[in-house]
C-alpha cells in the first residue's frame, strides 16, 4: 500500500502568483530517488544491493538545480552577488545576514520554494547530499529540518551555511548548472509505507495551494519559534480536511 504526495514550485510573492512561479514549475526537474540516480551516475557499486543501504535511503530523493547561475560570496563585505540581473538576485538569492554570526560563516538561501501536498500522515526531512557532488554541495552545509507536511503546509527552500566565508576568508564563486544536485529530502511515512511522489501540473491548484501557505509562512513574523506540535494544533482548524476526494494520480488507491 502506498501513500501519495504532490509536489510543486511555489513563491513567497503576494501578487501575480502564477507569473512568479509558473515558469519555475515548467523547468523544474523531477526529484529522483537517490538510489536510482546513483545507479545511473555511478553504476557498479556493490553496496547498492546492500539491504541496510537500500533501507537507509528509502523514500529519499535528490533535488537538482533547474537552471544555470553563479554566485559570488564576499566574506569581507558580507555580500552575495549573482551573474544575473538584480531581479534574479532579489527573487532567488537571499543573504541571511540576520540569521548568521558576523564573525562566522555566512548563511544564504537559494529561494526555489518546493511545496508538498498530501492527505497522508507524512514527515518531510531535508538533508545535505551525502553521495552526490557539485560546487554547491562542496561549498555549503545545507541546513536540515523535519516537519509533518500534512499538519503544517509550508514550502521548503535550500538554506545553507557557506563554507570558508568568515570575514578573513577570500571571495568564493560557486557555479551552479542545471541538473546539479542541491539537497536531499526524505519522506517518512507513519506506517513505513512506500511514498508515491508526483508533480502537480494544474496551475490553478498551484495558485490555490500557494495561497494556503500564507496562513503558515506569516505566523513566524508575529509568533516566531513556536514548537511544531503547537503549530500543528493551531493550523488543524484551518487545514482543508481532505485535499483529494479520490486518488490524485492516474490510478486508484
Amino acid at each position: 500500500m502506498g501513500e501519495y504526495v504532490k509536489w510543486m514550485i511555489t513563491t513567497h510573492a503576494r501578487h501575480n502568483i502564477l507569473a512568479e512561479c509558473g515558469s519555475d514549475n515548467v523547468v523544474a526537474i523531477e526529484p529522483q530517488l537517490v538510489i536510482t540516480d546513483l545507479a545511473k551516475l555511478y553504476p557498479g557499486y556493490l553496496h547498492y544491493r546492500c539491504p541496510a543501504f537500500i533501507d537507509s535511503l528509502k523514500n529519499t530523493y535528490v533535488v537538482k538545480a533547474p537552471f544555470d547561475f553563479s554566485i559570488k560570496i564576499d566574506p569581507k563585505e558580507r555580500s552575495i552577488q549573482a551573474d544575473k540581473d538584480i531581479n534574479f538576485l532579489q527573487k532567488y538569492i537571499q543573504n541571511r545576514i540576520n540569521d548568521s554570526i558576523s564573525t562566522e560563516n555566512m548563511i544564504a538561501s537559494f529561494n526555489y520554494f518546493m511545496l508538498f501536498i498530501t492527505d497522508d500522515d507524512i514527515e518531510l526531512e531535508q538533508l545535505p547530499c551525502l553521495y552526490h557532488t557539485s560546487e554547491w554541495v562542496e561549498n555549503t552545509q545545507v541546513i536540515t529540518g523535519k516537519f509533518n507536511i500534512k499538519k503544517w503546509i509550508r514550502p521548503i527552500e535550500c538554506a545553507a551555511i557557506i563554507k570558508n566565508s568568515k570575514p578573513k576568508d577570500d571571495v568564493t564563486i560557486i557555479n551552479i548548472k542545471r541538473d546539479d544536485p542541491l539537497f536531499y529530502f526524505r519522506l517518512h511515512s507513519k506506517n513505513d509505507n512506500k511514498v508515491i511522489l508526483e508533480q502537480e501540473t494544474n496551475l490553478d491548484k498551484i495558485v490555490h495551494y500557494t495561497e494556503i501557505t500564507r496562513v503558515t509562512s506569516l505566523v513566524k513574523t508575529t509568533n516566531p519559534y513556536l514548537k511544531l506540535p503547537i503549530l500543528y494544533k493551531l493550523f488543524d482548524r484551518f487545514r482543508p480536511k481532505k485535499f483529494f476526494s479520490k486518488c490524485p494520480f492516474s490510478f486508484r488507491r
